[in-house]
């Protein structure tokens, strides 16, 4: 089944799903209810429990979109940093009606990353990757997925110029390190990061997707809300296929710096 379809069909759902909802008396009891709701879209869907003749209209539905986050960074296995992006990912993903399927967290290592990257391209239809897009020397995120996709690295001016402009407003020198956020997988669609340094990647092959996000909790919330949930790809020009996204009022978590040093990653 193509993600398209699925996308589709999660769609439909939902808009079922908030038929579902009964009428209530404030506004944090609609919240609460809204989430229930849709959090369970995605289990309805993938057991055909609705009775409605949507496993008729898609004879090819297989399971629903398999969706996998991998955390990299040593100082989450180390117990250095909590690692809170599995929390909030999971609760955005639970107002568009997904799951996650498996979460892994790996050190900073190449064979690490690229050995789970591996395994979760091979099984998911969406893998979510985030930390390790700064300008450091153990910052190899980068590096592993043009590696892995065989896509090389690809300067942007663009890019470089933001970044400088950032430290500028801020009466900071930009250390000449920073130039490497700049590179940018070939092919792969640009995530603005509007509260730091460190850009984020969209890519799309053979009805797969990948996002690529910063560690700070601070900046991948408004880089995921903004450029990951919207349907359409949500890259820098918006044509991917994306998955579809549901306005929701979620403050990001956590204090977090600018990925340019992975103050906190999440």
């Amino acid at each position: 089944m193509t993600t398209a379809s699925r996308i589709g069909l999660m769609k439909t759902a939902r808009s079922k799903a908030l038929e579902e909802l009964p009428v209530f008396e404030n506004e944090l009891s609609v919240r609460t209810a809204l989430r229930a709701v849709l959090g369970r879209v995605g289990t309805r869907v993938r057991t055909g429990a609705w009775n409605s003749g949507l496993e008729g209209e898609n004879p090819g539905y297989d399971g629903g979109m398999r969706i996998e986050l991998i955390t990299t960074g040593s100082e989450l296995l180390l117990g250095q940093v909590l690692n809170s992006h599995p929390g909030y990912l999971s609760g955005r993903l639970a107002m568009l009606g997904l799951e996650l399927a498996r979460q892994t967290a790996v050190p900073d290592g190449r064979e690490a990353i690229a050995e789970v990257l591996g395994e979760a391209w091979k099984r998911a239809d969406l893998v979510i990757v985030t930390g390790g897009l700064g300008p450091t020397s153990d910052d190899i995120t980068r590096d592993v997925v043009a590696e892995f996709f065989k896509r090389p690295l690809e300067y942007q001016q663009e890019i470089h110029e933001k970044i400088l402009s950032y430290f500028r407003h801020r009466n900071l020198t930009p250390p000449d390190l920073v130039k490497v956020q700049a590179m940018v997988p070939k092919g792969m669609e640009v995530l603005a990061n509007d509260v730091g340094t460190a850009p984020g990647f969209w890519f799309e092959e053979k009805g797969k997707m990948l996002a690529v996000l910063p560690g700070p909790p601070r900046e991948l919330a408004p880089m995921f809300e903004k450029g990951v949930e919207p349907y359409g790809g949500g890259g820098a020009g918006g044509q991917g296929g994306g998955i579809d996204g549901f306005s929701g009022n979620v403050e990001p978590v956590g204090q977090g710096g600018c990925e340019g040093g992975e103050e906190v990653a999440g």
